[in-house]
């Protein structure tokens, strides 16, 4: 279940500083919301449509992954990636579950729920801990990681450390 801090660190900055909405979100902690999805799945669009929802919220860092195990029915994922699928492999099926099922929303890598309910999704990510980890602050054109080794960002990042 470990991805590399250093990517996903990456992965958050750029949409932070892509992401007109980031400045809303400095100082926050972001509850990381995981769709795992397919073209293939019939019930997958309420949850497709449940995560743009939450794409919304500023203090929601939505992602999107579309998988391949559903592209033996005949139907091929055109954004299905066998990566996107062992992403959702690492995450140990919950007690009852037989493994990987969509549309699975996995919230801050430790729980996981069916995404067709958004209050169910929002109840979850209200119960949600903060995240520990460095402190995002987005101001226009700079972007300031605090709590991290100035070596793991990016030369167009700096570190208040």
């Amino acid at each position: 279940m470990r991805h590399s801090t250093k990517r996903n660190l990456a992965i958050a900055t750029a949409i932070l500083i892509c992401d007109p909405v980031g400045q809303a979100r400095a100082g926050q902690s972001l509850a990381i919301v995981e769709l795992f999805t397919s073209q293939g799945c019939s019930s997958c669009p309420p949850a497709n449509a449940n995560l743009v929802s939450l794409s919304m919220d500023p203090n929601v860092l939505a992602l999107s992954f579309s998988v391949t195990y559903w592209d033996f029915l005949g139907w091929k994922d055109s954004f299905g990636k066998k990566e996107f699928t062992d992403r959702q492999v690492t995450y140990e099926p919950a007690p009852g579950e037989s493994g990987p099922s969509t549309p699975q929303m996995v919230i801050n890598g430790r729980q996981s729920t069916i995404g067709n309910d958004l209050n169910e999704i929002r109840r979850i990510i209200a119960t949600e801990p903060v995240l520990p980890g460095p402190t995002i602050t987005v101001l226009p054109m700079t972007v300031i990681v605090s709590g991290i080794s100035s070596r793991a960002l990016h030369p167009a990042i700096r570190s208040s450390t």
